[in-house]
């Protein structure tokens, strides 16, 4: 394949994929404030579903906001009784968060909705290829996953990536070579 090739199939990804972006965030806007929770507060119910209780610090990182952002989005769950807070018995410094029935509950509502909608969609799109693109959609989270682990080379932007591996993998050897990288030893 051709340099130029690739570059025209960059650009067209990157036209699909801000556009696919934009509907998605219209789809959970539109779905998810309607329940009375906000888009953040959702994909926090739904972090606490998949991965039980959760510190704060924790929680910040999967969803790429700083600790006083998710200490709002938080603050507003805990009103609704959505979510409680408890604080680590030996440090007081550690807040950990965890879901409530009513969150469990609220969220299952939400999902039932994103589920129906991504149904619909789906019936837009014929039988025979539906499996092409869930498929083509796992090699393409797999390939953006592998970016985001591998994109900490040396001569790539250091800080960035660095944040980016923390927040998206705990395989032991992306943290070794996230220490030897802060370490200044991978040249």
């Amino acid at each position: 394949m051709s340099e130029k090739t690739l570059q025209q199939q960059a650009e067209k990804l990157d036209r699909l994929t801000k556009d696919l972006l934009r509907k998605f965030q219209m789809r959970d806007r539109n779905e998810i404030t309607c329940c009375g929770v906000s888009v953040s507060q959702c994909y926090t119910l739904d972090l606490l579903d998949e991965h039980g209780e959760m510190s704060m610090v924790q929680l910040a990182r999967k969803m790429f906001l700083d600790k006083s952002t998710m200490t709002r989005v938080v603050d507003g769950l805990i009103e609704r009784e959505l979510v409680v807070r408890r604080f680590d018995e030996n440090d007081r410094r550690l807040i950990y968060i965890t879901l409530t029935a009513a969150g469990r509950k609220l969220l299952g509502g939400i999902r039932a909705q994103q589920l129906d909608s991504q149904r619909q969609i789906l019936e837009r799109i014929p039988a025979s290829e539906r499996q092409k693109l869930l498929d083509g959609l796992e090699i393409f989270s797999h390939a953006v996953q592998d970016w985001l682990v591998n994109c900490c080379l040396p001569e790539k932007k250091e800080n960035a990536p660095i944040k980016i591996m923390k927040q998206f993998t705990n395989k032991p050897q992306a943290m070794k070579l996230q220490k030897s990288l802060l370490k200044g030893k991978i040249s």
